[in-house]
């Protein structure tokens, strides 16, 4: 049986192979022999749709079950084959008509075990014209960049390119405002303001009280799927393989009233859409996104909510289009539309601009004090678009430079919010490496950052150098309303002093 009735170019095209075997090393050599058995595999396969034992036997030297649902690098002797069979793959689909690369993403996929059947079919659905855009209209696309942007936690490497920069001027003799050593005698502690800090509510309007907590799949309690055990059942209050019922999320935020009822400011660091990956759609995430902010503000009435958003939040998953993008079908206008009406009922009218632009703004909340927020989910590794183009999306780096600019000129104090932490494995490593430039020239203004997005509560500390012996700024990451995966549901209340707006505590 014919697969494909379109011309094949051959795979020996695609990926060329240097180096005569006699002088390769033993892992060269076996790195050469896995090139050479995926190259004649894949190309049998699109000519007659059969998978030769050759073929076969390359795979399963190549399976990576759940690899995006790791929390933590991999270790380098699993990353050579890997990127080398990355590189290997990502040329084939890149020279092959495009009719088929839907349907080759979905083999490759179920193929070497990344999830199961079902998903693999339902993600590639909706992402596969989204990467093929991203292929037709990126020059000089290559597939080692390919596997460098979305592999970078692999320890995939593009090693002809060049690192952009931010233009950073250097520090002014100017009066700071920042919180010295002397000035630290003169806080508050006895009557500190109370900043809520929510993050990855990860709404699921499907969740079903009864069904299958311990699936196969990214994420459970699903309609329709029945548990092997009664104790695998999804309960009325979560489960650990699942994300938040209305039900769970009324819950949480009816217990946060009432034991805090002194609330000054609420941080929300991002991710209201659930982890069905595989099932997004902008009507979908509309309506989830729009009723979990309308219960935050009838559940938090009156008090101040300064939200970001997440990597999940977006229509495909991850995926925030350069504003260069004018295609309906790919911009991401969409949701900076929505949210710049959403949140206008916390921010004031001027932070439309920003946020029209590419999801983020400023607010002086008081004279002296200042949050930023920002769309740090650009750099989530998994945001296609950065193969397309990953010079500083939307220029807002460029712009925080700006910002806090200012900031220092005036004496302000600077608290900065977002979702993917700058140094977490996940973001792409330019953009962290510039960020932490930024937050160490202005390490005087910006006293501390919040964020979200890794389900944990952690604290990371920002040095002046790489002798980590002198740390000069601070990240609170928040944990979760989410059980996915594996947490207890849990938010954070920092005591903050009135008038520096460091931790009193």
């Amino acid at each position: 049986m014919i697969l494909f009735c379109c011309e094949v170019k051959p795979i020996k095209a695609i990926v060329s192979s240097s180096i005569s075997t006699s002088s390769r090393s033993r892992s060269t050599r076996f790195l050469y022999e896995l090139e050479v058995s995926l190259r004649k595999g894949i190309d049998e396969y699109l000519k007659s749709g059969n998978q030769t034992e050759e073929l076969q036997n390359a795979l399963q030297l190549l399976q990576i079950p759940g690899i995006f649902r790791k929390e933590d690098r991999v270790s380098p002797f699993i990353s050579i084959p890997f990127c080398a069979g990355c590189n290997i793959v990502a040329s084939i689909l890149l020279a092959v008509p495009r009719i088929t690369v839907k349907t080759l993403l979905k083999r490759f996929c179920i193929w070497l075990g990344v999830e199961p059947p079902d998903v693999c079919q339902g993600f590639f659905d909706v992402n596969a014209e989204t990467l093929i855009y991203i292929a037709d209209n990126t020059p000089h696309l290559s597939s080692q960049r390919i596997c460098t942007i979305v592999f970078q936690f692999m320890g995939c490497k593009e090693f002809f390119k060049h690192d952009w920069t931010i233009n950073i001027p250097k520090e002014k003799n100017i009066k700071q405002l920042g919180v010295t050593e002397k000035k630290r005698s003169n806080l508050n502690p006895i009557n500190p303001i109370k900043i809520l800090h929510l993050s990855d509510i990860h709404y699921d309007v499907d969740y079903t009280i009864g069904s299958d907590a311990a699936c196969d799949e990214p994420m459970c309690c699903r309609p329709g799927s029945q548990p092997d055990y009664f104790q695998n059942a999804a309960g009325r209050w979560g489960a650990y393989r699942c994300d938040t019922s209305w039900e769970m999320f009324n819950g949480a935020l009816d217990h946060i009233t009432s034991q805090h009822d002194d609330i000054t400011y609420i941080y929300f660091t991002g991710d209201i859409v659930d982890h069905k990956l595989w099932g997004t759609s902008m009507r979908r995430n509309t309506k989830v996104i729009s009723s979990v902010l309308e219960k935050l503000k009838n559940s938090f009435e009156g008090i101040p909510i300064f939200p970001v958003l997440g990597n999940h939040d977006p229509h495909p998953l991850n995926a925030y289009s350069p504003d260069s993008v004018n295609n309906k079908s790919f911009s991401s206008q969409w949701i900076f539309k929505l949210v710049a009406e959403k949140w206008q009922m916390w921010l004031p009218t001027e932070t439309k601009e920003t946020i029209l632009k590419g999801g983020y703004y400023t607010v002086l909340v008081k004279p002296g004090f200042r949050i930023v927020a920002l769309n740090s989910a650009v750099c989530f590794f998994t945001n296609w678009w950065l193969i397309f183009d990953d010079y500083d999306p939307y220029g807002q780096l460029n712009w925080l430079v700006d910002v806090l600019l200012k900031a220092e000129e005036n004496g302000e104090i600077v608290h900065i919010i977002s979702h993917v932490p700058s140094g977490d494995f996940t973001c792409f490593k330019n953009w962290g490496k510039e960020y932490a430039e930024i937050i160490k020239r202005f390490s005087k203004t910006v006293i501390a950052q919040f964020n979200g997005h890794t389900h944990r509560q952690d604290v990371s500390l920002y040095y002046k150098d790489t002798t980590m012996k002198h740390p000069i700024n601070i990240a609170f990451t928040g944990g979760s309303l989410t059980t996915w995966y594996g947490v207890n549901p849990n938010y954070l209340v920092h005591h903050v002093d009135p008038v520096f707006y460091v931790r009193s505590a």
